[in-house]
C-alpha cells in the first residue's frame, strides 16, 4: 500500500481493535484480522451484529491510535459490504495469537470464551466476517517533529 505516507498493512497487523458502524445506526469495539486486502470479525449467533448484517451488510470500519507521548496519530478508514463466510479455525488461532499470545491455555475464557474459538470447529454457529474494502482511507495526523509525520516533499 505504497500510495500511503505510512505502512498500512503494518499498522492493521498491529493487535489494534477496530470501530464498525453499522445500520442503525450502531457502532461497537471489535477484533479483528487484516489478511489478504480484507478484514476478519469472528461473529455468530451470540451477537446482533450478525443479524444486523443480515439485515443490511454496508458498514464503515475504523483503526486508529493515538499515541500523544510518541505523535503518532494514524486512522485508517474502510468502506464497504460485510459478507458472512465459513469459519475458519486457523484464522481464529492467527488473529487470537496476536492478541493473547501463542498459548491458548493462557486465553481469557470470560466474558468470551476465546479459546472455543480453536477447538474443533469453533463455537457452534461461528462465523467469519468479511470486509474488502470498497474505499480504504488511511490518514497520518502524526505530530509534524514526529518521526512518524508524513514526509514533507521540497
Amino acid at each position: 500500500m505504497s500510495e500511503y505516507s505510512f505502512d498500512v498493512d503494518g499498522f492493521l497487523a498491529e493487535p489494534r481493535c477496530c470501530q464498525l458502524a453499522t445500520n442503525g445506526p450502531t457502532i461497537r469495539t471489535l477484533d479483528f484480522i487484516w489478511e489478504d486486502g480484507c478484514f476478519w470479525i469472528p461473529s455468530g449467533p451470540w451477537a446482533k451484529l450478525l443479524e444486523r448484517i443480515k439485515k443490511g451488510p454496508k458498514v464503515v470500519l475504523m483503526v486508529d491510535t493515538t499515541e500523544y507521548d510518541k505523535g503518532r496519530i494514524y486512522q485508517v478508514v474502510a468502506y464497504g459490504d460485510l459478507e458472512v463466510t465459513p469459519f475458519d479455525v486457523a484464522r481464529a488461532r492467527r488473529m487470537l495469537t496476536r492478541y493473547m499470545g501463542p498459548d491458548d491455555s493462557q486465553w481469557s475464557s470470560s466474558p468470551t470464551n476465546y479459546p472455543s474459538f480453536v477447538q474443533g470447529g469453533g463455537p457452534p454457529g461461528a462465523v467469519w466476517l468479511k470486509l474488502k474494502p470498497r474505499k480504504l482511507v488511511a490518514n497520518n495526523f502524526s505530530y509534524a517533529r514526529s518521526s512518524f509525520a508524513p514526509k514533507q516533499s521540497v
